[in-house]
């Protein structure tokens, strides 16, 4: 009699957030915990999947999520997911073609390089600038830290004092200084590193609000030192009507400006003056086929010569389920590192493009979308909105415009590619597939960590593959955070997501033996996704793992 009431208590996860560092934080948990804990909530169910329900959560009329990522103690499950070789990433504004915005000049280099910022009239970016400012006020500069081109950071800026997000542009010998871009703003200025602090992903959220532009009708060489002078000026802290014309390059617009005060176009007013001149663009003839370079370029593409059953310091860099990630073998970082940075200065002034026709297979260089960096690719198919690359040495894909292409020289062929694809040991779906909810604890216990793997047979050590042939190196996954190792399978099962395969202990239930089953069970109680219903917390672990009562079902 004492198992006709269904199960009452619900294994939850709170929606569309992630930790915002090395899983959760104290602090979050503590949050978390005074603002739900046996307290009546408002809940969503949105989807259940392996027993847990995913859930909107509010209490008091407050989104709970949204409370927390506020305070910068979670993050929209959509920026902790722009990571690329382990570092954070400020996705960039996308302005549509032919759409107009409502833009501020904020930074000018010349009138073929400056930054417009769009007008936000819900103030986001100042409300991201005062939790900034927040931040920055008790964090400490990181000691002993070393910085990349490319990388995000938090920068004091000399001028107003004012701390503000920012891209290293250049990184000099001397350790003590970089060049950063103020990604909001666009303009740059060497600071000391002392005066620098972490990014975190709770600021990455909002895409970098300076756009680079260029106007649209201007030619080079048309542009006297006096023209540049008086474009310029006319442009400095100007208030426009932005036309986006189209790609002016791989990380810029052609755009069109009309002056709001007169509604005149800003080049039309500077050609009827006789600052510059009409652009008049003439054809260029194609080179010769014999003068393009035939030699196929083929970066090396095989699984680590590894022994069995041996142990190797890795990290995850990208990943699509327990069955199917990428792992980078740190010995090689230190060379990935220095291909990187001399991918960086070679393609900043190099333009030449790959042969416009590609077959899948063809290994060049391409910049990805959400840092402006250039990258080892090899093609994976052509498609109607551009070629779809895979990224060699992370193993994300992404389809990629014939202007953010170029030929890959030789010098950047010769390390063999550093994405290895893996597979999780002892673990299996709890279905067909991996489930999202599989999917998201796998990746929030080891995307962009560093872990130690532990080879299975190691059958594939040596030996040649293809990104997308299905080929994988099966291996273990150790979490040592805290000096004591962890399999990442066995946080999975422990959390209900994957089952544990004939290779991995099994996770039994207390006073159970092998081959017993309980002689009663009890129903569990069926939500409807999309329903709602008042709630109370009974227990929990984390903002990712908790349990709900029904209110309905006190009485019960």
């Amino acid at each position: 009699q004492f198992c006709r009431q269904p199960i009452q208590a619900l294994r939850c996860s709170l929606n569309g957030v992630s930790p915002a560092g090395d899983g959760w934080s104290e602090e979050a948990c503590s949050m978390f915990q005074e603002a739900v804990l046996e307290q009546e909530a408002k809940v969503t169910f949105l989807r259940e999947a392996a027993g847990s329900y995913e859930v909107d959560l509010e209490f008091r009329e407050q989104d709970i999520a949204q409370k927390m990522a506020d305070a910068g103690l979670a993050v929209k499950r959509a920026a902790a997911a722009a990571l690329s070789g382990g570092q954070l990433l400020v996705p960039a504004l996308q302005l549509g073609k032919t759409a107009t915005y409502d833009v501020t000049v904020t930074a000018v280099n010349s009138p073929l390089d400056f930054y417009c910022q769009v007008v936000d009239p819900e103030e986001k970016l100042d409300t991201l600038m005062d939790r900034i400012d927040h931040h920055c006020s008790t964090a400490s500069a990181p000691s002993n830290r070393s910085y990349k081109p490319g990388e995000f950071v938090l920068a004091c800026f000399t001028e107003d004092q004012g701390w503000y997000r920012a891209i290293v542009a250049k990184a000099p010998q001397d350790g003590h200084t970089v060049e950063v871009r103020y990604i909001d703003y666009g303009n740059t200025e060497v600071v000391a590193t002392s005066e620098l602090r972490t990014m975190t992903p709770a600021f990455c959220q909002l895409p970098s609000q300076a756009v680079r532009c260029r106007l649209t009708g201007v030619e080079d060489h048309s542009l006297s030192e006096d023209a540049m002078a008086s474009l310029s000026n006319l442009l400095l802290n100007g208030e426009f009507q932005l036309r986006c014309v189209s790609m002016a390059a791989a990380d810029h617009y052609a755009v069109d400006l009309i002056r709001k005060e007169d509604g005149v176009s800003l080049i039309n007013h500077a050609i009827k003056t006789g600052i510059v001149k009409a652009k008049v663009t003439t054809p260029k003839p194609h080179p010769p086929a014999q003068e393009l370079d035939q030699t196929p370029i083929v970066i090396p593409t095989a699984f680590p010569q590894v022994e069995p059953e041996s142990f190797h310091d890795v990290i995850v860099v990208y990943g699509e389920s327990p069955g199917m990630f990428y792992c980078q073998f740190t010995l090689n970082t230190e060379e990935l590192d220095t291909l990187m940075n001399k991918m960086q200065e070679f393609y900043a002034t190099s333009q030449k493009e790959p042969p416009a026709k590609r077959s899948s297979g063809d290994f060049l260089a391409a910049q990805f979308s959400e840092d402006q960096l250039w990258y080892r690719a090899q093609v994976c198919a052509e498609t109607a909105g551009g070629t779809e690359v895979c990224f060699v040495d992370y193993g994300n894909r992404e389809v990629v415009p014939g202007t953010r292409l170029r030929y890959l020289a030789p010098e950047f062929a010769k390390l063999p590619s550093q994405a290895i694809p893996c597979s999780l040991s002892g673990v299996t779906p709890q279905g067909s597939t991996w489930s999202t909810a599989a999917i998201d604890s796998f990746l929030e216990i080891a995307l962009a960590q560093s872990l130690v793997a532990q080879m299975g047979s190691a059958a594939e050590s040596g030996q040649a593959f293809s990104f997308g042939d299905g080929q994988k190196l099966e291996l273990s996954l150790i979490v040592d955070s805290s000096g004591e190792g962890e399999l990442v399978a066995h946080k999975l099962v422990g959390v209900v997501v994957a089952d544990s395969s004939p290779t991995t202990p099994s996770a039994r239930s207390p006073g159970a033996t092998a081959g017993s089953s309980p002689r009663t069970r009890m129903s569990e109680n069926v939500i409807e996704a999309g329903s709602q219903h008042e709630v109370y917390v009974s227990h929990l672990v984390s903002p990712g793992a908790f349990w709900l009562q029904l209110a309905a079902s006190e009485e019960a």
